[in-house]
């Protein structure tokens, strides 16, 4: 487990310091493009024939314990992270909103994240488990992304809470279902975009 975190902890660093592309690209481990990274640290198998639900939890129980794992080692590092809601951000999508990249990529995955900003770089790193609908498979994802991309409050749109018992995406809500146009977000809590500590 050591050497796995201490791997992650590598594939963390050198994603928070890549430079980034001018234009959008996808491969098998992630994808990026202008102002992020999105890299895809361990997936699970799919789960089309797949009716035990044990076997399901248990997929997302493994890469949850290489999650913490990893996280041990961020806050070791740079204290607790803060923990992100994402609905809002699927919501404003739903509404017209332009969400901008990877957030818009991770509502689709998940409903939190958990963020540190390192304000000498610019950049926030975050990490989740995501899964873009019920027979797709769990994703331990690392994002970094442009500071001026994230609300930290989580209170870009106030609404209901997404419903319960859709065990993909957010509210049941794969990558087929969403639409943007261009409106623009609501600028970033100040406090967060200078780094202060956000707990």
């Amino acid at each position: 487990m050591s050497s796995t975190a201490d791997e992650d902890l590598f594939a963390a660093d050198e994603l928070l310091d890549r430079p980034f592309p001018e234009r959008e690209g996808r491969d098998a481990s992630g994808s990026a493009g202008p102002g992020f990274h999105l890299l895809v640290l361990q997936a699970s198998r799919d789960f089309w024939d797949c009716p035990d639900e044990t076997v399901v939890q248990e997929a997302e129980a493994d890469l949850q314990t290489r999650l913490d794992a990893l996280e041990a080692k961020l806050v070791a590092r740079w204290g607790d992270p803060r923990e992100i809601d994402l609905w809002p951000y699927l919501r404003a999508g739903l509404e017209g909103a332009a969400v901008p990249e990877p957030i818009v990529s991770l509502c689709q995955l998940t409903g939190s994240m958990r963020v540190w900003l390192r304000p000498d770089t610019g950049r926030w790193l975050a990490l989740t488990i995501g899964q873009g609908d019920k027979e797709l498979p769990f994703e331990l994802i690392v994002a970094v992304g442009e500071k001026d991309r994230i609300d930290p409050t989580g209170s870009l749109q106030e609404g209901p809470e997404p419903s319960e018992g859709a065990r993909g995406g957010v509210n049941g809500l794969g990558t087929r279902s969403m639409s943007f146009t261009a409106r623009p977000l609501p600028k970033a809590v100040e406090a967060f975009g200078q780094g202060e500590q956000v707990r």
